[in-house]
């Protein structure tokens, strides 16, 4: 799942922004997973059954799930500009060497 949220956020914003948006994204989900055992600590102190929680956690994704069609689309032709401006964008395959690993040390690269 963390790859689709990346592959999204990297799309939207422009290379020098990349170090930002992931900082928020991996803020953003570690703050969801903690409020997320807080609240199911809190509900099962006070007696709430596990049904309830499943539901609670059912009700949760389908909310989410109905979320995204909130987030704004990228066109593909802006999505390739941004791409064609990384650095990954200019290796050719005459760029890229082949690795020979030798068998008798797998951790030694020729």
């Amino acid at each position: 799942v963390k790859s689709i949220y990346y592959s999204y956020i990297y799309l939207i914003f422009d290379k020098k922004h990349f170090g930002t948006a992931t900082a928020f994204l991996w803020a953003a989900q570690a703050f969801g997973i903690c409020l997320c055992g807080i609240i199911g600590q809190i509900m099962v102190s006070r007696g709430v059954s596990y049904l309830s929680l499943n539901y609670l956690s059912m009700i949760s994704v389908c909310v989410a799930f109905l979320f995204t069609f909130l987030i704004p689309t990228k066109k593909y032709e802006a999505a390739e500009e941004n791409v064609r401006g990384s650095s990954y964008a200019s290796i050719s395959a005459s760029d890229i060497d082949v690795i020979a690993v030798d068998n008798s040390d797998p951790l030694k690269i020729n």
